[in-house]
C-alpha cells in the first residue's frame, strides 16, 4: 500500500502529517486476488458436493414416503392380498403392475412396454452405477412412468419362484446424476407387501450387500443395496460416516 504525506509547517516550529492519497498498487492487487482465487479453488466443490448432496436426501426422503404410501393404497385397494401374488405370475401381470402403480400418481405418463430408461426422457439408456460407469439395463424390463418429480420403472419380480416385485425409484426425475445410490434406489415387496429395504433386491447378507453398494474407481457394483445405507445414513464403504455427507 503506497500512502503518500503532506507536510503543512506552522507558525512555532510544529507540523501535522496528513494523507493526500490511500491507495493499492497493482502488485498487490493481483496478490489479493490471486489468494482469493486459491481459496475459492480449495473451498467451492467441497460446498457444491455438500449443497448437492443434502439436495439429494432431502429428495430421497420425500420420494421414499410417496412411494410407500403409494404401496399402501395399492394393497388396501387390492383389499389386502399379496401383491406379489398378483403379480408375480407372468410378464404381463408384471407390465401391469407399474400401470396401476401409476393411478396413486395423478398425471403421470406411463409406458408400460419401455424397457430403457431413455423410453421416459433419460439422455442414457440406463443409470450410472454407484461410481459414475455406464449403468446395467437389469432394471428397467417391465415398464415405467414418469411423474413431475419421480421416475419409477418396474424390475419385474427377482424370479417366479421368489415372487417378489421389485422397482427402481429415481428421486430426481429427468435430472442428473441418474445414479444409483445418489437419486435411483431399488426396492422389493415383500409377501406382507411391506418394503423390503434391507439388504437391497437380492437381499444380499450384510457383507454383499456392501460389496453391491460400493462407491469406489474398481467396483463392479450396480448399486442394487444402497437403499439400505441411505436409509440408515451409514456409509457402505465406512460405517463410522454418514452416507449422505460422503457421497463422493
Amino acid at each position: 500500500m503506497k500512502v503518500v504525506f503532506n507536510r503543512n509547517y506552522r507558525g512555532g516550529g510544529t507540523h501535522s502529517l496528513t494523507p493526500a492519497r490511500l491507495a493499492f498498487t497493482l502488485a498487490e492487487v493481483l496478490i489479493t486476488l490471486g489468494i482469493i482465487g486459491v481459496v475459492a479453488a480449495i473451498t467451492m466443490p467441497v460446498l457444491t458436493s455438500k449443497i448437492r448432496n443434502h439436495e439429494l436426501e432431502v429428495r430421497f426422503k420425500r420420494a421414499n414416503t410417496i412411494v410407500s404410501q403409494a404401496i399402501k393404497l395399492m394393497e388396501n385397494d387390492i383389499d389386502g392380498a399379496s401383491i406379489n401374488e398378483v403379480y408375480c405370475n407372468s410378464n404381463a401381470d408384471m407390465k401391469n403392475f407399474i400401470e396401476d402403480l401409476s393411478k396413486y400418481f395423478p398425471g403421470s405418463y406411463v409406458d408400460k412396454e419401455s424397457n430403457h430408461a431413455s423410453d421416459l426422457g433419460y439422455k442414457n439408456s440406463y443409470w450410472l452405477t454407484p461410481n459414475g460407469k455406464a449403468g446395467s439395463p437389469s432394471y428397467d424390463d417391465f415398464g415405467g412412468m414418469r411423474t413431475n418429480e419421480l421416475i419409477i420403472y418396474s424390475s419385474g419380480c427377482a424370479n417366479f419362484a421368489q415372487r417378489k416385485m421389485g422397482f427402481v425409484v429415481d428421486s430426481n426425475g429427468l435430472a442428473k446424476p441418474n445414479r444409483m445410490g445418489y437419486d435411483a434406489f431399488v426396492y422389493i415387496i415383500n409377501d406382507n407387501n411391506s418394503l423390503n429395504t434391507v439388504h437391497g433386491y437380492f437381499n444380499y447378507p450384510e457383507d454383499n450387500a456392501k460389496k453391491n453398494c460400493d462407491f469406489s474407481a474398481e467396483s463392479t457394483s450396480l448399486g442394487s443395496s444402497c437403499i439400505n445405507f441411505a436409509l440408515k445414513d451409514v456409509f457402505p464403504n465406512d460405517d463410522t460416516k454418514s452416507y449422505w455427507k460422503s457421497l463422493p
